[in-house]
């Protein structure tokens, strides 16, 4: 990072993410993660605790799958989605890794196609 000062900004991210990765390295390593969903880095929680989830916040599992489809649909339908999210990106990333990766239409169809599949596994968890 020395040898870039434009990255220089990112350092305290990096370390962020370091901690965090030994963080989860030794809980995996003491079996504390078993059951546990993560999309990249973030948990989502067991699966099966989504039906309790649900009714702590007063709704029914009937209202998640049609949020969740509905959700589903314009994530891979609606451009807007993918532009808004891109925009968001690059308020973290640097431009060039946006243009490497969050903007590419590959990249595009693998996020996805996993927050679909995962959106399925909730969705069969939920009933």
């Amino acid at each position: 990072m020395q040898a870039r000062p434009e990255l220089a900004l990112l350092r305290a991210v990096v370390e962020k993410e370091l901690l965090h990765h030994d963080i989860l390295r030794e809980m995996a390593a003491g079996g504390f993660l078993a059951g546990l969903t993560f999309i990249g880095g973030t948990c989502l929680l067991p699966l099966a605790l989504i039906p309790t989830k649900i009714r702590d916040q007063g709704h029914t599992t009937t209202e998640l799958r049609s949020q969740l489809q509905t959700r589903l649909f314009s994530l891979a339908a609606d451009p807007v989605v993918r532009r808004e999210f891109i925009e968001e990106m690059r308020r973290f990333l640097p431009a060039a890794t946006v243009a490497e990766t969050v903007a590419q239409e590959t990249y595009w169809q693998y996020l996805t196609d996993l927050v679909r599949d995962e959106g399925g596994r909730a969705m069969k968890a939920a009933v």
